[in-house]
């Protein structure tokens, strides 16, 4: 991600602003509200050291901005009802130091199908945040909101996986037997869709993929691929809401894999065609994909 202003400091002490705007506004118990409060503190700290930053001076973070922003992780870390991320301030320093990486979410690896599928959704939303230049550019307030209120919605559903995966019954005891034959899918609709874009759907139903409609974003809908079990491969494909045509895509080769992205009609199919039939399984718990792809 690049700077959006001339000056570098300008936008860091903003994207602190705007995170401890976000924070303030947060609705929670009374001890993590006042974490949130004392979070939000800090930041705004962080943003007046960075702003006080004369122009030329920029050879060195300030030592007062790196101690206000470990302080705001520190307390989030404590008050996990605060709903932000590990390494949050991330979003300040990646401006000024190109080694802070924004974070991304780890694998939730959840027991159940219905909390698999917004994992994925998650992972999508905020892996096109990320990639979002146009968005970051002309509205970076907006966009950064935008990000956080994915981490809270994420941050919620971790915690509800941990709470279920940890019920006796999702323990494993003995080998799972054998699954038995899934019922036939739901029939996706395809109104409106070009005949060329049903036959990649095809495509990538023949490849494990199951997709599955979610919001629109802009002038596209937006479709869910999403293979079965931790390892299995998931994605998004773009397709606009007029013309009915595939614009774009992106598969991820399992929960932590590296992620491929794919631009116009003829790239997507291609991008699919490329993928092997993964036999992962919803309860697999091997450390690698290894014993799960051919």
């Amino acid at each position: 991600m690049n700077a959006t202003f001339t000056d570098q400091y300008t936008e860091a002490a903003t994207r602190a602003g705007v995170i401890a705007r976000v924070a303030r506004d947060r609705f929670a118990g009374p001890a993590t509200m006042a974490a949130l409060d004392t979070i939000a503190r800090h930041l705004d700290a962080a943003a007046a050291h960075l702003q006080a930053v004369p122009p030329g001076a920029y050879d060195t973070l300030p030592a007062q901005v790196c101690a206000e922003l470990d302080a705001a992780e520190t307390l989030a870390a404590q008050h996990p009802g605060a709903r932000l991320p590990e390494g949050f301030t991330h979003y300040v320093l990646e401006v000024l130091d190109e080694s802070r990486t924004v974070p991304f979410p780890a694998p939730l690896n959840p027991s159940n199908a219905r909390d698999a599928l917004q994992e994925t959704d998650l992972r999508n939303r905020l892996w096109q945040l990320h990639d979002d230049q146009e968005l970051m550019l002309e509205a970076p307030n907006t966009w950064l909101e935008t990000v956080l209120t994915v981490w809270r919605d994420w941050e919620r559903l971790a915690a509800a996986v941990r709470v279920d995966n940890g019920r006796p019954c999702n323990q494993p005891t003995t080998p799972a037997p054998a699954a038995a034959p899934a019922a036939a899918p739901e029939e996706l609709d395809v109104t409106g869709l070009t005949a060329y874009t049903v036959g990649i759907i095809r495509l990538a139903e023949s490849k494990g993929l199951r997709p599955s409609w979610t919001k629109p974003h802009g002038k596209a809908r937006r479709l869910i691929i999403n293979g079965t079990g931790p390892h299995g491969t998931f994605g998004l494909l773009e397709i606009g809401k007029t013309s009915g045509k595939v614009l774009r895509g992106h598969v991820t080769y399992g929960n932590g894999g590296r992620t491929k992205k794919a631009q116009g009609t003829n790239a997507v199919r291609a991008l699919l065609a490329d993928l092997t039939l993964t036999q992962c399984s919803p309860g697999c718990n091997a450390f690698d994909d290894r014993g799960c792809r051919p």
